[in-house]
C-alpha cells in the first residue's frame, strides 16, 4: 500500500489502492514462487520496481535481471538521453573486466584513459571522459577519490564482469572460456561467486 500511495497520496482513491496492491502481489508472488526467490524487502522493493516498469517480464526472477532494474534506473536518471543507457552498459562492462583482468580495486586516471582509448578506437565513437565519469558518479556506479576509481559497491562491479562475460564470450570464446572456468572452479571467493550468480 505504502509503495502504490507514494507520491499520490491526495490523488488516488481507496479501491484504486486495493485494485493495484492485488495485481502487485499477485505478480510478484508468482514470482518469488516460480523462481525461488527469498522474499527479502530487498528483493520485494526491487520486483516492485520492474513491476512498475517491465511488467510481464519473464527475466524477472533472475538476479542479475534485478540488479539490471536497479542500475538502469540510475542510469537513466543521469543520462542526457535513453540511447545512452546501451553505450554505458558496454562502457562499464569494459572497465569492470580490466580491473578483473589486472586484479586490481581501484585504477589510476591514467589506466582509466587506456580502457577510455580502447573503448572508443574498438567501437570507433568519441565519448568525453570528463562527461561520462561525472555522470557514472552521479549515478553511484563509480567513486573517485584523488586520482584513483573504483566501484562504489563490489555487486555492481560483479555484475557488470559477468555482463563483459556475457556480451563477449562468442567473440573471444577461449580466452574468456578459460577465465570464466577459473572463476567457476575458484567460488569460494566472494566476488566470484557473485560473478557466477549474475
Amino acid at each position: 500500500e505504502k509503495w502504490h500511495v507514494l507520491g499520490q497520496e491526495f490523488t488516488v482513491t481507496e479501491d484504486e489502492i486495493a485494485y493495484l496492491v492485488r495485481q502487485s502481489e499477485n505478480r510478484i508472488n508468482s514470482i518469488l514462487e516460480r523462481n525461488f526467490l527469498p522474499s527479502f524487502p530487498f528483493v520485494v522493493l526491487t520486483l516492485l520496481q520492474a513491476d512498475g516498469m517491465q511488467s510481464g517480464n519473464a527475466n524477472l526472477g533472475s538476479y542479475g535481471h534485478l540488479y539490471e532494474v536497479l542500475i538502469t534506473r540510475r542510469l537513466g536518471e543521469s543520462s542526457d538521453k535513453l540511447t545512452d543507457l546501451g553505450t554505458k552498459y558496454t562502457y562499464i562492462s569494459r572497465l569492470a573486466y580490466f580491473m578483473f583482468s589486472t586484479d586490481k580495486n581501484r585504477i589510476s586516471m591514467s589506466e582509466m584513459a587506456t580502457v577510455h582509448e580502447s573503448y572508443c578506437a574498438d567501437y570507433g565513437q568519441t565519448v568525453d571522459l570528463a562527461k561520462m565519469l561525472k555522470e557514472l558518479q552521479q549515478a553511484q556506479i563509480i567513486s573517485r577519490d584523488g586520482d584513483s576509481i573504483r566501484f562504489k559497491y563490489r555487486a555492481c562491479y560483479c555484475y557488470f564482469v559477468a555482463k563483459y562475460f556475457q556480451e563477449n564470450l562468442a567473440n573471444e570464446e577461449s580466452q574468456l572460456r578459460k577465465q570464466l572456468s577459473e572463476v567457476a572452479d575458484r567460488v569460494y571467493f566472494e566476488d566470484y561467486s557473485n560473478i557466477i550468480i549474475f
